[in-house]
């Protein structure tokens, strides 16, 4: 009896015609990529996990299958098994439960890790997972890969090829992997072999190996002879009985009695439209497996190419579980599985995401003892929630289908995004609670064709031969009690510019969402209805909010008054030492006072005087004001503009520059139309940080250059920003005093 005990290796190889080489190794290595892992900052990742896991090895980084299109940190202290807590960064009243049909997580040295199947490149020749239960790698300079187990590994995929000609002679081909493309997934391999191509797909505990064959070699016999390395412990021998021919190859370990690895029957099949199959023997001699396939199906004209050679080489262990698989029926039948989620209290159940890996595998038939296979079957899913949601909206009549890639053997493995259709339906039909919720979401399960046979199917995964679910997962989103649409921290503000604060009313209104109602108010006033309406006026109030839970939430709430001036000019010029400041109103009406405001590059603006106001007046008043104290440099000028009611309003921004013997650069031609040079004088060697910024203060452009002492120039060829004055600055990048300013004209 065959004993589940570690991981599973799947390994197919496929004989596949195709005329061009190079057609075939850029289509298929260009869906052969590196994709960047997933992260966030060690700041958010501080605000959201507790010390202790600030030094966790999985801190900092998230999985591939965290929640799709969101930006997201992972709260490590929630992880189980089988699932994930995740916050949104952006929006950080919602979060996400992620919650697996199969382990997601695995204990080591007392912590929870991560599964991650990936590869990862850990030298120019050798890539290998991340973590799992059994790390796999694929080892280029050797030639193979492996899976490890416990200590020990399990070596393969290290083959050579011997070709027996039609006149009985006998070549030899050692594989050559030297036109290789690897990504996260796997890698593809042109001309392994002569004519023959190589593609391997690492997934979680499996790594899946096809040959391709591009056309008919016309010969006798073709072997492919994988040299393996085994354990000790394990001893390998072809099982067979009266009705099972050209069986599995099994290795079983000699200590426990239990099957570790299993090589599944080399089924094979043309490229008709019935996809005729039949079943290539194995010869197993010590460490060295050959698969043989001859004459017979290799040459027949009733044959159509591309012909497959799909043998299935498995450690058998934790995905071979009924708990984490299941098998199909034809449509109308169906198959279901359930996962349920634990929904904290105080919380309401916003949307779900899915996700799932369903095998496209053959149709075993009786007659004639041949396998059908089942590229014409769809696989069909739907999902249903216990409160009455299901996606897609429509379903069972309205089905997600596999609608590209089903047309082969392989695996369909799609994400449902959040938002999709029917998916709200899956969570908000749930009632918020304070108590904590169980919610559970059941995946239906059929396909469109490939009858079973006997007891061949039934939803029984061991036993079917046609469609099969791997594993799948449900991720809940969640969102918090909020005021005023705040998805930030829940507590909303909002300001209202009154017309007139001689007279009139606001009417303001928390909108308090999410959480579980009813709410309660209470506001600055001592009023506790769920909206109030005050008189105008420069005054602030507050309203707390608390939801059924005691969750609180705080709505602040800011009138503001029409300000009594309109500025119609304001600007600043050089008058020999000094800056002049001159402005005009064109309307002022109690406005009290004017405060001049200065700043230096680093836009720390401060007093530098004050101007009464003439009085009010619909005709234009003209002021002014002279600094006779400017920096070196470029000065920036603000007024504000304070009314009888010290309300104040700020005028926009001015800059101008007050040359100093002192300094040392200059910007040609000026004006530009965005092509220049910065040329200057550097004091000393190093790095200088290089700055431009609008006279707003708004960067445009930063780099640090490393500068020999002496004349320096730089050239900016086609800077791509807006019209207008810009500020160039240079400045020692290490802190100290060295700073040098020019103004620059973009036309």
């Amino acid at each position: 009896m065959i004993k589940s005990t570690l991981c599973v290796i799947y390994a197919a190889f496929l004989c596949v015609r195709l005329t061009a080489q190079v057609t075939v190794f850029e289509a298929m290595s260009a869906q052969i990529d590196f994709i960047s892992p997933r992260s966030y900052t060690q700041e958010a990742g501080k605000k959201y996990n507790s010390e202790s896991y600030h030094s966790h090895p999985d801190f900092g980084k998230l999985t591939f299958d965290a929640p799709y299109g969101k930006n997201v940190v992972e709260d490590i202290n929630k992880r189980t098994y089988d699932s994930r807590y995740y916050i949104d960064l952006n929006n950080p009243t919602f979060f996400y439960i992620q919650q697996s049909s199969k382990p997601i997580n695995i204990l080591q040295n007392g912590i929870w890790r991560a599964i991650d199947p990936t590869l990862h490149a850990v030298s120019p020749q050798v890539y290998q997972s991340g973590v799992q239960p059994c790390p796999t790698k694929l080892d280029l300079g050797n030639k193979k890969t492996s899976i490890r187990l416990g200590e020990e590994e399990f070596q393969f995929n290290h083959y050579s090829l011997k070709v027996v000609h039609n006149d009985n002679s006998i070549t030899m081909h050692q594989a050559d992997w030297s036109q290789i493309s690897v990504g996260n997934e796997g890698a593809y391999i042109t001309d392994v072999f002569p004519g023959i191509d190589m593609k391997l797909v690492f997934r979680e505990a499996s790594v899946e190996s096809d040959f391709i064959i591009r056309e008919n070699l016309h010969v006798k016999r073709l072997i492919f002879v994988d040299q393996l390395e085994i354990p000790d412990y394990l001893n390998g021998f072809i099982y067979t009985d009266e009705t099972v021919q050209n069986g599995p190859v099994i290795f079983e370990n000699i200590h426990t009695g239990e099957a570790e690895i299993k090589f599944s029957g080399v089924r094979c099949h043309d490229a008709s439209e019935d996809r005729y199959s039949w079943l290539n023997p194995y010869t197993l001699n010590g460490s060295t497996l050959e698969i043989l396939c001859d004459s017979a199906q290799l040459n027949d004209p009733a044959k159509v190419y591309p012909i497959t050679i799909d043998p299935l080489v498995t450690v058998v262990g934790p995905i071979a579980s009924a708990n984490n698989l299941m098998g199909s029926r034809p449509s109308p039948a169906f198959c279901s599985t359930t996962l349920n989620i634990t929904f904290p209290g105080g919380s309401t159940p916003w949307d779900v995401s899915a996700g799932w890996t369903i095998v496209s595998d053959f149709c075993y038939l009786t007659s004639g003892w041949f396998y059908d296979d089942c590229w014409r079957s769809e696989a069909q899913v739907w999902v249903t929630s216990s409160c009455g949601g299901i996606s897609p909206t429509g379903a069972p009549g309205t089905i997600w289908a596999c609608t590209a890639g089903c047309n082969n053997i392989g695996t369909w493995n799609p994400l449902l995004p959040f938002a999709t259709s029917g998916t709200q339906t899956l969570a908000q039909c749930y009632t918020p609670s304070c108590a904590n919720q169980a919610l559970s979401f059941t995946i239906n399960f059929n396909r469109s064709y490939c009858a079973g046979n006997g007891t061949y199917d039934n939803c029984n995964w061991a036993t079917n031969y046609c469609n099969f679910m791997n594993n799948w997962n449900v991720t809940v989103q969640g969102r918090n009690a909020e005021t005023l649409a705040n998805t930030a921290t829940g507590n909303g503000a909002a300001t209202y510019a009154a017309p007139s604060c001689a007279s009139g009313t606001t009417l303001l209104n928390p909108a308090a969402q999410y959480g579980v109602p009813g709410y309660t108010y209470s506001w600055s006033t001592g009023a506790t209805s769920s909206t109030l309406t005050v008189p105008n006026g420069p005054v602030t109030y507050t309203c707390q909010v608390t939801d059924a839970c005691g969750t609180v939430r705080t709505a602040t709430f800011t009138i503001t008054c029409p300000l009594a001036i309109n500025l119609s000019a304001f600007e600043v010029e050089n008058s020999g030492d000094d800056v002049e400041i001159n402005w005009v109103s064109s309307f002022e009406k109690e406005n009290h006072h004017f405060i001049l405001l200065r700043a230096g590059s680093d836009l720390k603006f401060e007093e530098i005087g004050q101007v009464l106001s003439q009085g009010d007046s619909e005709d234009a008043q003209f002021y002014s004001f002279l600094d006779r104290y400017p920096f070196d440099g470029i000065n920036y000028y603000q007024l504000a503009m304070v009314d009888i009611n010290n309300e104040i309003k700020l005028s926009d921004i001015r800059s101008i520059e007050k040359k100093s013997s002192s300094r040392s650069i200059t910007v040609s031609p000026n004006p530009n139309n965005g092509s220049f040079s910065l040329s200057m004088v550097i004091p000393a060697g190093g790095d200088y940080l290089v700055s431009i910024s609008s006279a707003e203060g708004k960067t445009v452009f930063q780099q640090v250059y490393s500068f020999e002492k002496g004349s320096c120039t730089i050239p900016f060829n086609k800077l791509n920003i807006q019209k207008g004055s810009y500020i160039t600055r240079i400045q020692s990048s290490s802190g100290g005093e060295f700073k040098l300013e020019e103004k620059v004209i973009i036309e």
